[in-house]
């Protein structure tokens, strides 16, 4: 059996092989959990306040109007950004997020909650094209993407069984706890990753030099031609809805 020492000793060992794809899907299996555990929470939560499964329904929605929304600003609001500012912002909005989830008992509280999460999902989509597209070759491009997406699928799997094992009767706080102390280690392993990351050449496979993925933000052609943006930002309306 592995010893904790020999698993941080392996992760870390995995940066300095150009591996920083492992670290990344380590963070985002984390984060998956964290969100899967709280995705399983919150119909819970709203039903427990008392509230109609119509009102939830219309709670829930407000997750993928405030999504698509910040779809159409992300490219003016962060021209400049890579994936350390938008993941450090993915996480404040995270933890505001649980609590508020944990406060929330009125209506208003849970919209701005699902505002939140419509929010800091983007981040995270935008983030992660961000960081595979500045650390893999094109031979290893669609490669990488498939390990980031396997983990994430994995975290999404586990989850809501974790939460069911902890969740009994009605919903306490334990459920919250679990999700914080994934959300902490997601954060954990980003700090590892600045810290491999830092003298890590980057490779650029879709970018210019001041922004990795021209999928985020190729500012001045979707300036140009604002309907290529319209089908993106009508795109994540549709997947939201769905």
């Amino acid at each position: 059996m592995l010893k904790y020492d020999q698993i941080f000793s392996w992760i870390w060992r995995s940066g300095s092989k150009n591996n920083l794809i492992y670290i990344f899907s380590i963070i985002i299996l984390f984060f998956m959990l964290f969100d899967g555990i709280i995705s399983y929470l919150i119909p819970l939560v709203i039903l427990e306040q008392g509230f109609s499964k119509t009102t939830a329904g219309i709670i829930f929605s407000t997750a993928a109007i405030s999504g698509a929304l910040f779809d159409f600003a992300i490219y003016k609001i962060f021209k400049e950004s890579i994936y350390r500012r938008l993941f450090i912002i993915m996480f404040a909005v995270s933890f505001l997020y649980i609590f508020t989830i944990w406060i929330a008992n009125t209506f208003l509280s849970f919209v701005a909650a699902m505002a939140m999460w419509g929010f800091y999902y983007d981040l995270k989509n935008f983030g992660s094209i961000d960081f595979v597209s500045r650390y893999s070759s094109k031979q290893k491009l669609s490669n990488n993407f498939g390990i980031v997406q396997v983990f994430q699928s994995i975290g999404y799997l586990i989850a809501p069984l974790l939460a069911g094992f902890v969740i009994v009767g009605t919903v306490g706080g334990e459920p919250f706890i679990l999700a914080l102390i994934f959300l902490s280690l997601s954060v954990f392993f980003f700090a590892v990753l600045l810290i491999k990351a830092k003298n890590k050449k980057t490779i650029y496979t879709c970018a210019g030099k001041k922004s990795a993925s021209k999928f985020f933000p190729r500012i001045k052609s979707l300036e140009k031609n604002r309907k290529d943006y319209s089908s993106l930002a009508t795109f994540s309306i549709l997947r939201g809805g769905i």
